[in-house]
């Protein structure tokens, strides 16, 4: 995400890729992922999958543990 979420053109016409490149350039709406969203995208996507994974039914658990 911080390499290449994103792309911003500056006022000099530069077009610049990514979270930290798009803050640096001055793209106001750039940072959200290297602020305290990123504990959301780091932990959000495993703890789906660990709820998905106990909301399975006990004898197909293992087979959407290995999915997921």
């Amino acid at each position: 995400f911080w390499f290449q979420a994103g792309e911003y053109t500056g006022t000099d016409g530069q077009t610049v890729q990514g979270d930290i490149s798009r803050f640096f350039a001055g793209d106001p709406s750039a940072g959200q992922f290297t602020s305290g969203f990123f504990p959301i995208m780091m932990f959000g996507l495993p703890a789906a999958a660990l709820a998905i994974t106990h909301c399975a039914r006990p004898e197909r658990r293992k087979e959407v543990a290995g999915l997921m």
